[in-house]
């Protein structure tokens, strides 16, 4: 499932880790967080996980369309939950918020643009 997550339903939010920020076409392109707040879903309220990416104004006026996408790596390895996807040249997206906060986590990040992929960005690990 994807979303395009401009806010979260979230209060008490704190960052966690270390941020990355992201090279592309020779510039800093984005910044990838991650946080943990009081987050609401369909199951209530509990403590979880999300991650941001931010594009630097610098790489958006370039102006060509790009799509964000942010998720919560889990465990250190390949399994990325909350994942969601930002609309074109949106500068600011959230994951969706995972119950995740009893795992080693990590904020994770990319942009898709026209044909290809940035690299990806991860925040360090926190446990």
């Amino acid at each position: 499932m994807t979303a395009n997550l401009t806010q979260v339903n979230c209060s008490n939010i704190r960052e966690l880790g270390s941020s990355k920020v992201v090279r592309d076409k020779g510039m800093n392109a984005f910044t990838v967080r991650q946080y943990i707040g009081w987050c609401w879903d369909s199951g209530g309220s509990a403590w979880m996980n999300f991650s941001s990416v931010y594009v630097w104004a610098q790489y958006h006026a370039l102006g060509f369309g790009y799509r964000a996408q942010a998720g919560i790596v889990v465990g250190g390895g390949g399994d990325t939950r909350g994942y969601a996807i930002g609309d074109n040249r949106q500068r600011l997206t959230y994951s969706i918020p995972v119950r995740t906060v009893s795992s080693c986590t990590q904020g994770w990040g990319k942009l898709l643009r026209s044909g290809s992929e940035s690299a990806q960005g991860i925040t360090s690990l926190v446990c």
